[in-house]
C-alpha cells in the first residue's frame, strides 16, 4: 500500500510578531480575518489600514484545506465560517459579481460585489532574499 503524503507542511506557516502569518509556500503574508462582514469600500478600507490589499481568488483558496473539521489551517483559527470571505477578483462575464471563498466548506464561487462579506488581508513576502536562517529552518 502507498503512504499518502499530507499536503499540509508543518513549516509552510509561521506567526509573525506583528500578528500576521507567513505562507512560505505562496509566498505571501496574511492578515487577521475581519470581525464583521463588511461592504466593498469597508474590505477595501480593512486591508489598507493594516498594510495589505485584498486577496486575488486563487490567493484565497491557496488556504484552503480540507483535512480538517473546516476548510482551513489551525493556524487561521480566527477565520469565521458562516459567510463568505471576498476577494478583489471581479468575474469576466459578470461585472458586478467578484470571486468569493467559502471556509466552511472549502468552495470558490461568485456573488454580487456589493453584498457584505469578511475579508483577509494579504501582502507579497518583501524581501525573499532572507528565507533562510540555515538550511533546515525558516526563519
Amino acid at each position: 500500500m502507498k503512504k499518502l503524503i499530507r499536503y499540509y507542511d508543518p513549516k509552510r506557516f509561521k506567526k509573525l510578531p506583528d500578528g500576521w502569518i507567513r505562507d512560505w509556500r505562496e509566498q505571501r503574508e496574511w492578515g487577521p480575518s475581519c470581525e464583521v462582514v463588511l461592504g466593498p469600500e469597508e474590505r477595501r478600507k480593512f486591508c489598507e489600514d493594516l498594510g495589505g490589499r485584498e486577496p486575488e481568488a486563487h490567493e484565497s483558496a491557496s488556504i484552503i484545506n480540507h483535512e480538517g473539521k473546516d476548510c482551513f489551517f489551525p493556524i487561521f483559527a480566527d477565520t469565521k465560517i458562516d459567510n463568505w470571505y471576498a476577494t478583489a477578483e471581479k468575474v469576466a462575464w459578470n461585472e458586478r459579481s467578484v470571486r468569493i471563498v467559502g471556509y466552511g466548506n472549502g468552495s470558490v464561487d461568485y456573488f454580487d460585489k456589493g453584498y457584505r462579506y469578511y475579508v483577509r488581508p494579504v501582502r507579497p513576502i518583501f524581501d525573499l532574499a532572507v528565507q533562510y536562517n540555515s538550511k533546515t529552518d525558516l526563519i
